[in-house]
């Protein structure tokens, strides 16, 4: 932790007791999914679309999208943000 950070939080304790050391709220538009849809979304991706009565092998961000949201953006965005590691996402790549 850089020195000014760590000052800046001292001194918010000093002013503020615990609540002072709570995050403030971030600058930016809020979030889209709720942790749950999230959490589905990174199941979903990380199952063989053959369970899902598709006739692909892996998935692609496409077919991924399409299948859960109807747009393939908030798809590919959240599985390449994901600290977690994703499937390879290739239409029609052989299974390994």
């Amino acid at each position: 932790m850089c020195e000014d950070t760590a000052r800046r939080w001292r001194h918010r304790f000093c002013l503020e007791r615990l609540e002072g050391l709570e995050d403030r709220p971030r600058p930016g538009r809020p979030r889209v999914f709720t942790p749950v849809e999230v959490a589905e979304v990174k199941a979903l991706a990380c199952s063989h679309p053959a369970d899902h009565d598709l006739p692909l092998t892996r998935w692609s961000t496409t077919e991924f999208g399409v299948d859960r949201h109807g747009s393939p953006t908030p798809c590919g965005r959240s599985t390449r943000s994901s600290s977690a590691t994703s499937p390879n996402l290739s239409l029609n790549s052989p299974m390994k």
